[in-house]
């Protein structure tokens, strides 16, 4: 978690890899994504090109492609942090378009202050807009953690 703490006041934004176990998603990395937007601490953009690099990169560990394959790392998701709660924005929502083949969308909350929580997302609920505001789940977190 230090990594989105360094990123403060900007927002942090990435992928997220692992592999489907049984139904259940098992992440195995964030790959960080310079925030190249006109005003990071507000929104965040990658650069195309930096996700290509991604997306075009062979190397196993890295995930490098979108699939649904068990115990094959692969991308599963997108995230970013928010300097106020982990609930989409109308632009998060816009930009979620771009993506209907990732399974989640990941909100990291960093209020000033207070310790950061995740909401995971289910990104078909995002693109038919049933999102109730209930994210799939939250994940409490702390600065001090080594868990991620």
């Amino acid at each position: 978690m230090d990594n989105f703490k360094n990123y403060l006041p900007e927002e942090a934004c990435g992928f997220i890899y692992g592999f489907w176990d049984e139904g259940d998603i098992i992440v195995s990395s964030f790959v960080w994504v310079p925030n190249v937007a006109d005003d990071p601490e507000q929104s965040f953009l990658m650069d195309p090109l930096d996700i290509m690099r991604l997306l075009e990169d062979p190397a196993p560990e890295s995930g490098a492609f979108i699939s649904r394959h068990p115990k094959k790392s692969s991308i599963i998701g997108m995230f970013h942090s928010h300097p106020g709660p982990p609930v989409p924005s109308r632009e998060d929502l816009n930009g979620i378009l771009l993506w209907p083949q990732l399974a989640t969308y990941w909100i990291v909350s960093c209020p000033s202050g207070r310790e950061p929580d995740i909401a995971v997302y289910a990104v078909p609920n995002l693109l038919t807009g049933a999102l109730t505001g209930e994210p799939l789940c939250t994940i409490p977190l702390s600065f001090d953690s080594e868990q991620v």
